[in-house]
């Protein structure tokens, strides 16, 4: 609200300067703007979404460029692209580091998520390169250029600062990344993020060709997605064209998780899985935790479920240590709070180790490893139901406690599955019988 606030201000600046936002053309200095806003021109001119500009820009049809140091032009005309949708082939792309960077574990900026999709490959194989060194990084001065918005008069820019999240030069190619970390792609993005860049780089590097990339990543499904744009006219602002757009999953590198290590508890968890079948909506539920979903009603919404079911999984997340309730609300546990910030692959590691020190399927394992032969499913539903028996508030209800007994163990095949695929150690049968996988 305050910088919805601050912005709205630009309303004051209008009528003092009494400018005609009719024309193609009004300008401000950097003077003006600080003694009548009182606020900072840069950030009074930092707005990089067309949602966020002030209401009599969106009525006017105009939008703010910064043109010098101490200069700002308001133009009629289109500064804003709507952001092309995601590509729905998500491209699974396994990393080819050997290990997953540790500064991945701590902070998910947009330059450290740019530059492990180029360390991990995933940059050069949009472009065919296994080469990039790094190019331009924070910030930069423009060069004097000139460019029309539209069929507006020309506009000279000269000295203007301009940020680059990220860049690389292929030899042939400065590629250039303008960044955006989140739970939702941005409706639309500045222009401007992407065209002084591209302007600055080909006045500066008549050598290289520019290439203007805006990049995505998906806090709650871990996937990177790339739209590349070119400017077929190089002096009309607003000819920008999508060229290309991907979406990846990086794999991490495979490296067997060792189970016997992992197999400790680190705290006290609820004896049985809740019923919560699907682990990478558990997984997903610390994320909606930090965005204010935290209670039953708002996580039903968000997940689509019955308030029921939502029940269920923040009882999961809180059995496996990434929430807890205080007050009726869920709040992060210091292991939910360094879960936001891993990998995908982290992410999935962390959710298995706290998946092996649940009571009971730590029981199983112990079985398996006694045993040659598999846990049968009723096997299961026994080892279930007893802990039911003993711990249930409800065991006088027998008929009921075993419909439940059923449904929980049901919920044990489910994430002894997502344990399949992630660990390669286990093998869930047609039959919902479970074997260890052994060398």
């Amino acid at each position: 609200m305050v910088r919805e606030n601050s912005l709205n201000r630009w309303g004051d600046i209008v009528d003092t300067l009494k400018l005609d936002l009719g024309k193609p053309i009004n300008y401000v200095t950097t003077e003006e703007v600080r003694e009548i806003s009182r606020k900072d021109p840069r950030l009074m001119a930092s707005i990089d979404r067309e949602d966020r500009l002030p209401l009599i820009f969106q009525k006017a049809g105009v939008f703010v460029l910064p043109i010098s140091r101490t200069r700002y032009a308001i133009v009629k005309g289109k500064g804003y692209h709507r952001c092309d949708e995601i590509p729905s082939r998500v491209i699974s792309f396994p990393s080819q580091l050997p290990f997953l960077p540790a500064a991945m574990r701590i902070g998910i900026s947009e330059s450290q998520r740019i530059d492990y999709a180029a360390s991990s490959g995933m940059i050069g194989k949009i472009f065919g390169t296994k080469r990039m060194l790094p190019g331009f990084r924070l910030r930069k001065h423009t060069p004097e250029f000139s460019f029309k918005v539209g069929d507006s008069p020309v506009i000279t820019v000269k000295s203007v600062q301009i940020e680059f999240d990220a860049c690389y030069d292929d030899g042939e190619r400065m590629i250039h990344f303008e960044g955006k970390v989140g739970h939702k792609a941005p409706d639309t993005f500045f222009v401007k993020q992407l065209y002084f860049p591209f302007r600055f780089m080909k006045e500066s590097l008549p050598d290289r060709k520019p290439v203007e990339m805006f990049f995505f990543y998906n806090q709650t499904e871990g996937t990177y997605s790339c739209w590349r744009y070119e400017f077929p006219d190089p002096l009309n602002y607003e000819d920008i064209s999508l060229a290309g757009s991907w979406t990846f999953r990086i794999l991490p590198p495979i490296a067997p998780l060792d189970i016997e290590e992992i197999m400790g508890a680190r705290s006290k968890r609820a004896e049985i899985p809740n019923q919560a079948d699907d682990i990478e909506k558990i997984m997903a539920l610390p994320f909606y935790v930090s965005e204010g979903f935290d209670n039953y009603i708002d996580l039903a919404e968000r997940f689509g479920f019955e308030p029921r079911q939502a029940h269920y999984y923040g009882l999961a997340a809180e059995s496996l240590g990434f929430v807890r309730l205080e007050s009726g609300r869920f709040v992060l546990t210091e292991l939910g709070e360094d879960f936001l910030g891993l990998d995908t692959g982290g992410q999935k590691s962390r959710m298995c180790e706290s998946i092996l020190t649940v009571p009971l399927i730590k029981e199983i394992i112990s079985r398996l490893d006694r045993q040659s032969e598999a846990v049968t499913f009723e096997e299961i539903q026994e080892m279930v139901q007893r802990s039911l028996d003993r711990h249930s508030r409800r065991r006088r209800k027998q008929g009921r406690s075993i419909s439940m007994g059923k449904r929980r163990a049901q919920t044990v095949i489910a994430w002894f599955r997502w344990l399949e695929k992630t660990t390669r150690e286990f093998k869930v049968d047609r039959d919902k019988s479970i074997t260890r996988i052994r060398d």
